[in-house]
Parts: structure tokens; sequence; C-alpha cells
């Protein structure tokens, strides 16, 4: 069964590699409304979210595990109908998430306004600008830009570039042994596997590579210089996102519980509700295990000497 799903996704790369040589590389006199901030995972993504999210024109909800399976569905969908397509992946949304606040009749109204698109109009894409813009009515207001941090965008980057050419990505790298730490305190992830850890920390680079290739608007944001100087980084990403610069470092603090990001139900992020420090960087120093970065050295010293990671103490 894994091995007939694999083979499924590398038919879907397949089939977006060949549709993709067609495409117009012409910008659209429109700019796309959304952004997504990528990353291996315990990279910081979670604080940029909740810190962009103090911006009034921002909405970022919680992560999805919902895109790149409407965009593969896609493109084996061509000769369904419109409607049993978007009813399949709207049930994706609102299972296939964390902790989302959306409820069944929030996505009656999304699949009405789904139902009236032309026929050009119509697509994953369609439906995630969709569902984004519901989140963002009921819990945060109307907003310019929607924002995605779901680690699984990251992951399955070559499907987000296919729908959202024109989107902005954000890149967070973080030093791939604080990276593993931080997972390895996850016990029920599978990638408190150091060994995955550190794949999903360089199949990230390859996200940042493969965008930059495809001369996408990228920005790339080192972990350490988000928390030890997080104004001034924090005002860098916002004219990148070309928007209006506002202050969301000093903001009224979230009440955890009421954070449109759902960011606050879980433990390991209680973090984020502090203000911003430094104190996580480097932890790998007194905490990593030798044996743990014997293990995993020689497969990130490439990407670490790259991005002037020192892997050593």
């Amino acid at each position: 069964m894994r091995f007939l799903k694999q083979l499924r996704f590398k038919y879907v790369e397949i089939l977006l590699k060949v549709k993709s040589l067609g495409k117009n590389s012409q910008k659209p006199e429109e700019e796309e409304p959304v952004f997504f901030i990528m990353g291996s995972g315990r990279n910081g993504s979670t604080l940029l979210a909740r810190l962009l999210n103090n911006h009034s024109d921002i909405f970022l909800p919680p992560e999805q595990f919902a895109l790149p399976f409407t965009i593969a569905d896609w493109q084996f969908s061509r000769f369904k109908s419109w409607t049993s397509f978007y009813q399949k992946q709207l049930k994706r949304y609102l299972k296939n998430n964390q902790s989302w606040k959306l409820e069944e009749k929030d996505f009656k109204k999304i699949e009405s306004e789904l139902r009236a698109l032309d026929k050009e109009e119509r697509g994953p894409g369609t439906i995630f600008k969709q569902v984004f813009e519901r989140y963002a009515k009921k819990f945060g207001g109307p907003a310019k830009l929607y924002g995605d941090h779901s680690p699984l965008s990251t992951e399955y980057y070559k499907y987000v570039y296919h729908e959202f050419p024109d989107g902005k990505y954000i890149f967070l790298l973080r030093h791939p042994y604080d990276v593993v730490l931080s997972y390895s305190k996850m016990k029920e992830h599978k990638a408190s596997d150091p060994e995955y850890a550190a794949w999903k920390w360089n199949n990230s680079i390859k996200a940042y590579d493969y965008l930059k290739k495809k001369n996408c608007d990228v920005l790339l944001v080192k972990y350490r210089d988000l928390v030890s100087k997080p104004e001034e980084v924090t005002e860098k990403i916002q004219d990148f996102l070309d928007i209006d610069p506002q202050d969301v470092i000093n903001a009224i603090p979230v009440n955890p519980e009421e954070d449109p990001l759902g960011a606050g139900t879980h433990a390991h992020h209680q973090k984020l509700y502090k203000a911003v420090d430094a104190s996580s960087v480097g932890k790998w120093k007194e905490e990593l295990a030798p044996e743990i970065i014997e293990q995993i050295e020689e497969s990130v010293e490439e990407n670490a000497a790259r991005f002037h990671f020192n892997l050593h103490v």
C-alpha cells in the first residue's frame, strides 16, 4: 500500500512537470494573496506565524494537512464533476488539520461560493484560498494576505509551486542539530527519529533551491536572526510581502486559548506566548547526545556548510 501511494505521488510530480513546461511565466497583473512559511518544522515557523497574525492585514490559520492531496486529486479528477471534486476536498480541510475551529456550517458557505465559480477559476488553489478567506472572516477579520505555515507544504513543495508559482515563500532555516533536538522531545512524532528529522531539514533546503531555480519570490530567514533581532527581521518580512509595516512584536499579548492560530492548545508551543528570546539557539551543544550527532553529521554537513552553520562545539 505504501509503495502504491509513493508511486501515485511520483506520477503526479511527472504530470505537474510536463504541464509546467507550457506555463506562461509572466506574472499576473493581480498579485497572489497567498504566502507560505516553509521549513523543516521545529524551525520557528509557528512563532513567525503568530507574530505575523498581529498584523491587521495578514491572517494565518492553524496548520492544514490537505493542500498537497487536493492538488494530487485534481490531476486525476479532470473528467469528474466540479461539485464532487470540491465536496471531497472540503471534507479534507474539515478533518485534516490541526486544531481548526471551522464548522460544517462554515464549509456550507464555502460550498455556495465554489458552486458559482466559472470554469477557468476552478481548481485546488481556489478552494485553498476560499477556505482561508472564510477562516479569516470568522476569526481574524478581512485580510489582504493569507499565509500557510504547514510543514506538509514544504514536503510537497513541487505540488505547491505548480499551484502557486506567483505566491511568496518565506524559508525559515534553523541549525540542523537544534531542529533534531527539538523533534527528539516530541516522542510521538516520527521525526523524533534523528535520521528522519535530518532528512526533513535537508528536504527543506531542496525546496528552497527548487523555488529559487524557478525564480519564485523567496526570502531566506535564519531562526537565530528572528529570535535575536525580531523587530528588524519582521520589518524585512513585511517589506518582502509588500505590506504596510506594523509593529508585530510589541502588540497586545494574545490569550493562548483564544489564539486563532490554534497553537495555545499544544504544550510544545507554550513559549510562543512569552517575549521573543534567543534562549533556544544552540541548545544542541548541551543537550544533544554525541552519538546522535555522530549518526547524522555526515548527512547534514554539506548543507550546513552552505548556510554557515557550525557543527562543532
